[in-house]
């Protein structure tokens, strides 16, 4: 081909080329309706463009949330097509925006169900019920409970079973302590609710009595004089008077001064030089109970009279002769009722949901 042919086909190709193409690229400055987003930094319009196309669901489904909007690639005649044809450097961030939804309603929150309140027969078991309401994004509250009344309520409490529980000790409240100062002693009864106590584990069976401590004793004991002996040596004894009195000198009860100093109320006489030796009761202390049946207790010393003079010996000196009991049983004014209870069950932790917030 010669060159003045190759020129003018490359002449007529070129025209032809601008003709196709020029529609799709004109001058923003030959047009003001141009729609900017097809529009490539040399301002001219270009085929593919990012738009707006799929806005995701508001986060809440009440009060106000969060939707976010995505961003596609679409050709100039806004169809969808693959993101490669655009601009990959161009392509927007998603865009956030608030969404409002109605209030949020209260709602009934409940927590995880206690163990059960007895190991055998029929307990119960509770939990938490609380009325909740979101006043915020993240943020919930516990509010009063009328604003949840448009449901019910869910059950606070229910019955569990377990298996019979079977003869048990039983035993009834503590006695008050023996002594108003100092060291005391408190007692209690203990039985089988069977009736029996062989139907009924011995090993198990709960102490009958405890030690109580108050603040020291600022009492003193006061004696009087001993009576005339009323035996021969050996048997005879002599008894008297032992109050407790207050600073004053007033008489006050017993149970204000410290037993454990409290002189002795009987001794042993006679008017030979030597006496053997004998076992002397003291006289008893109050009767345990208040009302019903109680124990009562004294002490029992052993001594022998010497040269008129009651000298204490220690108990190994009496084992000749029987020993005197030292308790025995008190009966006061009648009781009107008395409780008795079983042991305690084990500990029982209510548990609260972890969403559960206290004010």
């Amino acid at each position: 081909m010669a060159s003045n042919e190759m020129a003018e086909w490359l002449k007529r190709c070129t025209l032809l080329l601008h003709k196709k193409t020029e529609h799709f690229s004109v001058s923003i400055a030959d047009n003001s309706s141009v729609d900017h987003n097809n529009v490539d930094a040399d301002g001219h319009l270009s085929i593919y463009s990012w738009r707006a196309n799929i806005i995701s669901p508001c986060s809440l489904t009440c009060d106000t949330g969060i939707q976010l909007t995505f961003f596609s690639c679409f050709n100039i005649r806004l169809e969808k097509v693959e993101d490669k044809f655009c601009d990959g450097q161009a392509q927007p961030d998603p865009s956030y925006h608030e969404c409002t939804r109605k209030e949020c309603p209260a709602r009934w929150v409940v927590g995880l169900w206690s163990e059960c309140s007895r190991s055998c027969d029929v307990g119960e078991q509770v939990r938490s019920v609380r009325c909740w309401r979101m006043l915020a994004p993240g943020f919930d509250s516990s509010v009063h409970v009328y604003l949840c009344n448009t449901a019910v309520r869910p059950a606070s409490s229910r019955k569990c079973n377990n298996q019979p529980c079977g003869p048990q000790w039983e035993m009834s409240t503590w006695s008050t302590c023996s002594s108003l100062c100092g060291y005391g002693i408190q007692r209690r009864h203990v039985r089988c609710n069977s009736g029996n106590e062989i139907h009924c584990n011995r090993s198990t069976k709960p102490t009958t009595h405890q030690s109580c401590f108050h603040p020291p004793c600022v009492h003193s004991w006061k004696v009087k004089k001993w009576s005339k002996c009323n035996g021969p040596c050996g048997r005879g004894v002599q008894h008297r008077d032992v109050i407790c009195v207050d600073r004053n000198g007033i008489r006050s009860d017993i149970r204000s001064c410290d037993k454990n100093t409290k002189p002795q109320t009987v001794q042993g006489c006679g008017f030979a030089p030597y006496c053997p030796s004998m076992w002397v009761p003291q006289a008893y202390d109050t009767c345990s109970a208040s009302c019903g049946q109680g124990i009562v207790t004294r002490k029992v010393v052993c001594g022998r009279v010497v040269r008129n003079s009651f000298q204490l010996q220690s108990d190994a000196h009496c084992r000749h002769k029987p020993r005197p009991t030292s308790t025995t049983t008190c009966t006061a004014k009648p009781c009107l009722s008395s409780w008795y209870v079983t042991e305690w069950s084990k500990v029982s932790l209510m548990r609260f949901d972890q969403r559960q917030k206290f004010f």
